[in-house]
């Protein structure tokens, strides 16, 4: 004959001071239930087709190195300004920006 078995036999005995896992929290109702969120209004931007076939356009916000760079809109950008945003003195976006408008905001090298 087999000796009956209590429910808890071969579980390991639960310890009260164990740390608990943090409930899960359910997202926020929002105003729009059950529709998606709406887009971001997008900044004006230009693009530039691309150079070669199977390429994708690019697409940029025009101005961003003027601001980066405290230039006036409208106004050439200094070469010193332009050489501090090309070198990261200005910071990364700027030295992104540099780099982009030196290579492909100004075309190909002319070649003699």
């Amino acid at each position: 004959m087999k000796a009956a078995r209590s429910p808890a036999a071969g579980k390991p005995a639960k310890n009260p001071t164990a740390a608990k896992s943090p409930p899960v929290r359910k997202p926020a109702a929002t105003a729009t239930k059950g529709k998606a969120a709406p887009a971001k209004a997008p900044g004006k931007t230009a693009t530039v087709g691309p150079s070669k076939a199977g390429q994708k356009p690019i697409t940029f916000k025009p101005g961003g190195l003027h601001r980066s760079t405290g230039t006036p809109a409208g106004q050439k950008i200094p070469a010193a300004k332009m050489a501090a945003a090309a070198s990261g003195k200005l910071g990364p976006k700027a030295q992104k920006q540099a780099q982009f408008a030196r290579n492909v905001l100004t075309g190909p090298k002319k070649r003699s």
